[in-house]
């Protein structure tokens, strides 16, 4: 009496965890394992050694084995039916030769020939007994893993408040733009940031979006826009100012307000926002498109007023300020200075502003 057992030895590993062993008998006969199906998957994954030559080569494939089985269990005249590589026939032969089967007692005595066939199939192999558990991931490993995924926190999109002053190439010559005092205001409110990481989190681009709201206080100065005259009959358009007694200014400001992007270089500790040490240096690209003259105060009889006038004031409409950004976690301190004029070549002095103040980062999740 011939008895066909089918052991279907897969062995799958899916970030080193899967494996499966399926027993499948195709015709019952006098011989049995004594553990049932189940028990034979758990024998086989337990005792098979894939041969590591094998794992190299990517062997793998269906081995089976013959070999006949007396009515004590004991097996005798193990041969290959069916080879597939030397190495994994040995290792078929080892492991029919382990297995213990069991004889129906309703059977006669006498032997059977029992074909064993063994599907050896793998992603990857281990050459021992214990196959491996899968162990739940460290915080660092997690980190890692997910940081292709993750955003890294960047230092720009938040709020600024500062102040500074107008250092000018003749302070003589053009005292409204003074540079002895703290006459410059700014508050800039940075919508939006993305970093490019260049080494993990400690090393990145950084760019974004924002808005500066400026104010230059001009104290008693009235600014005044004027069209060039020369012999020729045109010449540059030049804004000045000049002293104004008359009135007793409560507010008497020039304003500008600006489109700004940056391009940093980011130095942090961290990829998030919260608890990290950053450095920022680079520049940052300026559109000049709101520029005004706001005033307010009473005149000499008394009388209040207020008004605002709209105008270029000679303002350069593109420019750019150096700017420098430190701080930790959610707060840090900044200082910007003009790279370019604020105002237009031949329209006043040579104007850089020189601000600086405190930083409040958000943090996109």
């Amino acid at each position: 009496m011939k008895y066909v057992f089918s052991a279907l030895l897969m062995s799958f590993l899916l970030t080193g965890f899967t494996q499966s062993v399926s027993v499948v008998s195709l015709n019952k006969g006098c011989v049995t394992f004594s553990e049932g199906e189940l028990g034979m998957n758990e024998f086989l994954m337990k005792n098979l050694k894939y041969p590591a030559e094998c794992i190299d080569m990517a062997v793998e494939g269906l081995v089976i084995v013959k070999m006949n089985v007396d009515k004590e269990g004991n097996t005798s005249n193990h041969q290959i039916g069916l080879g597939l590589h030397p190495m994994l026939d040995q290792e078929a032969l080892r492991l029919s030769k382990l297995i213990v089967w069991s004889w129906d007692g309703t059977c006669p005595s006498g032997t059977e020939e029992v074909l064993l066939p063994l599907q050896f199939s793998m992603i990857e192999a281990y050459n021992n007994e214990e196959w491996p558990v899968e162990a739940p991931p460290t915080e660092e490993a997690t980190e890692e893993d997910s940081e292709g995924e993750s955003k890294y926190d960047a230092h720009w999109a938040g709020f600024d408040i500062g102040m500074g002053t107008l250092l000018n190439d003749n302070q003589s010559l053009y005292p409204y733009w003074n540079a002895t005092q703290i006459n410059l205001s700014t508050y800039a409110f940075n919508l939006f940031e993305y970093k490019l990481p260049l080494a993990k989190q400690f090393l990145g681009l950084t760019t974004g979006l924002g808005f500066n709201v400026n104010s230059i206080a001009m104290n008693q100065y009235d600014p005044i826009n004027t069209t060039g005259v020369n012999s020729s009959g045109a010449g540059p358009d030049t804004v000045f100012a000049v002293v104004n007694n008359t009135f007793e200014y409560r507010r008497n400001n020039l304003n500008f307000v600006t489109f700004t992007v940056p391009l940093l270089i980011e130095v942090c500790s961290k990829k998030e926002t919260k608890n990290s040490f950053y450095l920022d240096l680079g520049a940052v690209g300026y559109f000049n498109f709101g520029r005004s003259w706001e005033t307010a105060g009473k005149l000499s009889n008394g009388d209040r007023f207020q008004f605002q006038v709209n105008g270029t004031f000679q303002m350069a409409r593109l420019g750019a300020y150096a700017t420098v950004r430190t701080g930790f976690d959610h707060y840090g301190l900044f200082a910007n200075y003009n790279l370019t004029p604020l105002f237009k070549k031949e329209a006043t002095g040579l104007v850089y502003p020189l601000t600086f103040g405190v930083s409040f980062n958000f943090q996109y999740d």
